[in-house]
C-alpha cells in the first residue's frame, strides 16, 4: 500500500487564514502565496541594497526578488544579489561579501552579511506584509467568486 507524501506547510500563524487557505484549490492557493511572497520581500530587498558594500554599485544593483525554481515540494520568492546566468559581468562577489573569502596568505577575511542583516531588519515588515496580502487576496477572490 502506497503512502501519501503530501505536505502542507502555511505560513501565515493565523488560524482563519491557515483554514481559508487549506480550503481553497490548491493551484489558486499557490498563486496567492506566490504573489504575497513577493510583495512581503519588497522591504527586504530595499534594505539589502541599503545595506550592501558599494564600490562601484554593481553588487547595489544586482539585489533582485527572483521566483524560486518551480517544483512540486517548495515555491515562493528569494531576494538574490546577481543573476546567475553565466554572464562574466554578474556580481558574482556578492557571496565573497555575504560569508567571507581568505586572502592567499591564508587570512580569513568576515563577510558583512549584508543580506542576513537585511532579513533580520526586515522581517516583522515582511510577515506582516504577508499575512496582510494573503488575507486581501482570499477575501478579493470571495469578492469575485474564485476563492
Amino acid at each position: 500500500m502506497a503512502r501519501s507524501t503530501k505536505t502542507t506547510l502555511i505560513i501565515t500563524g493565523i488560524p482563519e487564514l491557515d483554514r481559508k487557505l487549506r480550503g481553497l484549490d490548491a493551484k489558486l492557493g499557490k498563486k496567492y502565496i506566490r504573489k504575497a511572497t513577493r510583495e512581503a520581500l519588497v522591504p527586504v530587498k530595499e534594505q539589502t541594497k541599503k545595506n550592501a558594500p558599494v564600490n562601484t554599485g554593481a553588487l547595489r544593483n544586482a539585489v533582485k526578488i527572483k521566483a524560486l525554481k518551480r517544483s512540486r515540494k517548495q515555491f515562493g520568492a528569494v531576494v538574490q544579489a546577481g543573476n546567475q546566468t553565466g554572464n562574466i559581468r554578474d556580481e558574482f562577489y556578492g557571496g565573497f561579501q555575504e560569508w567571507g573569502w581568505k586572502l592567499r596568505n591564508g587570512v580569513k577575511k568576515p563577510g558583512t552579511r549584508f543580506m542576513k542583516k537585511a532579513a533580520k531588519q526586515k522581517r516583522a515588515a515582511a510577515v506582516a506584509i504577508y499575512r496582510r496580502s494573503v488575507g486581501q487576496q482570499i477575501i478579493n477572490g470571495m469578492r469575485s467568486g474564485t476563492g
